[in-house]
């Protein structure tokens, strides 16, 4: 039996199977009939008696391959059938005999080109006919056929019931199904077609406002092997409007192969409902009092209910506010949220005492405000805080040092800031940030607000072992950092002072300053004589006094007038400090590939 939509009537209807339909406030009525498929085909030319013989008409070789027509207990098929020849045609069903067995035999007959009709019962699984034709060619028969009508039958189940939200999805089940067969290629022998009121909006397999999943049931049609399938309402479905979800079968014979009423199995109705994404009243928590200045604040997490869509969320109000979803990170832009998902918003406090900001989340268009107010009594004073390190030892001469950085706190209002410092050039200078930049240091006084990050930069004397210091005063509170140079070294040698640090030449000015003398940084030689540096690669050492870790000592050495071609090493020399009791030393090494000679070279040894 199918059914077939008719504009509504609100009336009773009674079909044939003596069932009663009561429509309500619906768009449309259902009623039953029973279907009718004709089928027209003439027999393929085939000699009959031979293997092969009676083949399987097949409805479309795409969905029927191994069966001529799909029909419902009920429906009635009506085989049309010619003989090439013209002659008459015979025919039998599949509870007789093979009648090309024995090439005899007695059989129904009818005319070329007439209606063989059958009413198909109510618990039958397949009926198969044959039919072979009346021109005799040898000792069988010149044409022949078989037809096989299979029954179909499917019930249908809708996971949402009564109605879907615009915007959500519909899960549609198929059961119940016989004597379909089995998977293979594109067997798809099922459809889902949708109906509002009693037109067609889903036809072609193309969706119109609905979006089906991209597995074996997309656009509608259910595989025999997944007999689920999943429907997007789409925005072009109208809220408050009945639709109804059909189940049909494949007919080749009908207007419309998989959507045509009378291959309808079953249906059911659903209601399109508008999205509500209008949640519940929701709380962030009690307001902020006493804050610090620039404090950053946090809201109590919020859990967003009464909304069956994703509904808007913004963020609005005094402090930069940010919102977080979930674990997520925070922001500022406007979004989406679903209902379940938590959302917490943080904003900053005034930068001044006595002042209020208010942040305003929005979701769907419900609010709720937090309010941070700062403490009105202002305190300029910080917390104690240090330098780390706060000493640097045997620093090279004249070097800048920057500082980490200190976390200004404890303020709830702006505190001052200056530097100072002593010592040979310090040039000390201070900057707020993480990581300034060159430019943003400054020897000027200024400000700092709470949680204000705060580095010093300074330089080390051009003296050794003399200590330059910077302090950082903050609000009264302040920290000194020191710098020591490394200490000064000697050296001995032709021509050179020993213990240069006690005597030698010295010149002072007006003031009593030092000016020049076996400490300032100037060359003063150490050392000087000749040395035979093999050319073959063996090393040669030259030792001196000074040679000491930390120090600048150096060596010239001058190797004459000797040739040496484009291409070649020079002398190459590593200095060793001295290390274990050991002198050090400078090590030469020579290796021009060509030559296993020596050569006298002239050294100097000087210290800065």
């Amino acid at each position: 039996m199918s059914r077939f939509i008719l504009p509504s009537t609100k009336k009773i209807f009674q079909n044939t199977c003596k069932k009663n339909f009561l429509t309500f406030e619906l768009e449309y009525n259902i009623i039953f009939f029973m279907a009718t498929y004709n089928f027209t085909f003439t027999m393929t030319a085939h000699q009959t008696g031979t293997a092969g013989h009676y083949p399987i008409k097949a409805g479309n070789t795409t969905f029927s391959t191994t069966t001529t027509l799909f029909a419902k207990a009920g429906d009635t098929v009506n085989y049309i059938i010619s003989e090439g020849d013209g002659s008459t045609v015979h025919y039998l069903d599949n509870t007789n005999p093979d009648p090309t067995a024995s090439g005899t035999g007695t059989y129904p007959v009818m005319a070329s080109g007439a209606t063989w009709s059958h009413t198909l019962a109510s618990n039958f699984t397949a009926v198969e006919w044959y039919y072979f034709g009346g021109t005799t060619q040898g000792s069988g028969r010149k044409y022949s056929n078989r037809v096989v009508t299979r029954r179909v039958a499917g019930a249908f189940t809708n996971s949402n019931g009564a109605s879907v939200v615009q915007g959500g999805s519909i899960t549609f089940t198929v059961s119940g199904t016989a004597s379909l067969p089995g998977v293979s290629g594109s067997s798809n022998y099922l459809y889902i077609g949708i109906r509002k009121g009693g037109t067609m909006v889903h036809t072609n397999h193309t969706p119109a406002g609905m979006y089906w999943d991209s597995g074996n049931n997309q656009l509608g049609k259910v595989h025999t092997g997944d007999l689920s399938t999943v429907m997007t309402v789409g925005s072009n479905m109208t809220p408050g409007t009945d639709y109804s979800a059909h189940l049909y079968h494949y007919s080749p014979v009908t207007s419309a192969a998989f959507y045509d009423p009378l291959n309808e199995l079953d249906s059911v109705t659903f209601t399109i409902t508008a999205p509500d994404t209008t949640p519940n009243s929701f709380s962030l928590g009690a307001d902020h009092t006493n804050v610090g200045v620039n404090t950053t604040v946090t809201t109590s997490s919020a859990t967003i209910t009464g909304i069956d869509a994703p509904a808007s969320i913004s963020v609005s109000g005094d402090g930069s506010p940010e919102y977080q979803i979930g674990n997520g990170g925070f922001t500022s832009s406007n979004g989406t949220i679903s209902s379940g998902q938590s959302v917490t918003m943080r904003f900053t406090a005034s930068s001044s005492a006595g002042t209020a900001h208010t942040a305003t989340l929005t979701v769907g268009g419900v609010s709720d405000s937090v309010t941070a107010t700062t403490a009105s009594a202002s305190d300029s004073t910080p917390d104690a805080f240090a330098f780390s390190p706060d000493t640097y030892s045997n620093y090279a001469l004249s070097t800048y040092q920057t500082t980490e950085p200190v976390t200004i706190t404890g303020i709830d209002t702006t505190a001052s800031v200056s530097i100072s410092s002593t010592g040979n050039s310090p040039d000390a200078k201070w900057a707020k940030g993480e990581s300034p930049s060159d430019s943003d240091y400054t020897a000027s006084s200024g400000t700092v607000v709470n949680n204000d990050k705060v580095r010093m930069k300074f330089r080390s004397s051009s003296v050794n072992s003399q200590t330059n210091t910077a302090t950082l005063n903050v609000g009264g509170v302040s920290d000194t950092v020191s710098i020591t140079t490394t200490s000064s070294t000697s050296g001995s040698g032709s021509g050179a002072a020993t213990g240069g640090v006690t005597y030698g030449l010295m010149i002072r000015n007006a003031s009593g300053n030092v000016i020049f003398g076996p400490n300032s940084r100037a060359g003063h030689l150490v050392k000087s004589g000749n040395v035979s540096i093999p050319q073959n690669g063996t090393p040669v050492d030259v030792t001196s006094e000074g040679i000491v870790a930390g120090n600048e000592i150096n060596i010239l050495i001058d190797i004459g007038g000797i040739s040496v071609a484009v291409g070649t090493s020079i002398p190459q020399i590593t200095r060793v400090n001295a290390s274990g009791g050991n002198p050090g030393y400078f090590r030469i090494t020579w290796t021009l590939g060509y030559s296993t000679g020596s050569q006298l070279t002239k050294y100097w040894i000087i210290r800065y």
